[in-house]
């Protein structure tokens, strides 16, 4: 009535060595451990879809919200009529933004800097049109030598 170890009745963990039965169930646990590993990342990997999704519907009704929000200001807006303007909310003038056109909002030159924006302008040109000159003058001057240098090549040329 105790434990069987014959090999016909008794189970296959009764005939292995302990070394044999050790390593079984030491890969047993293994193999449990990486289901169970796999098992909580599956359901880990279902629960940021259905928190994306939550976030996603959740974004999607407050832009709708504002949207309609903004709609509703829009209209509101072109169907004030100048007594809706005067109404208690908008008499107070201080609250309300005051419009500045842009031309206004610009710097005004004076004509001290007109008259030295003028001067630093005539000075710049003359500038640029003495460099000109002599990058001129350097690029006649090149192509001078390199006549010369032709003529003496041409001189020694001849001589041979």
């Amino acid at each position: 009535m105790g434990r069987c170890n014959t090999i016909a009745g008794g189970s296959q963990l009764a005939i292995l060595t302990p070394n044999q039965r050790e390593n079984i169930i030491r890969k047993e646990r293994e193999r449990r451990r990486l289901i169970r590993y796999l098992q909580v990342r599956q359901l880990s990997a279902e629960n940021a879809a259905k928190i994306r999704e939550r976030v996603k519907i959740a974004k999607r009704k407050e832009m709708e919200e504002l949207r309609k929000h903004i709609m509703d200001a829009v209209v509101q807006r072109n169907h004030l009529t100048t007594s809706d303007a005067l109404s208690p909310v908008h008499v107070n003038n201080s609250a309300l933004p005051i419009e500045i056109s842009r031309r206004s909002r610009r710097h005004q030159i004076t004509s001290e800097e007109l008259a030295r924006t003028v001067r630093r302008h005539r000075e710049a040109l003359n500038r640029l049109h003495r460099e000109n000159e002599r990058e001129q003058r350097r690029r006649e001057l090149i192509l001078e030598r390199q006549k010369k240098a032709r003529e003496i090549a041409n001189v020694r040329s001849r001589r041979i």
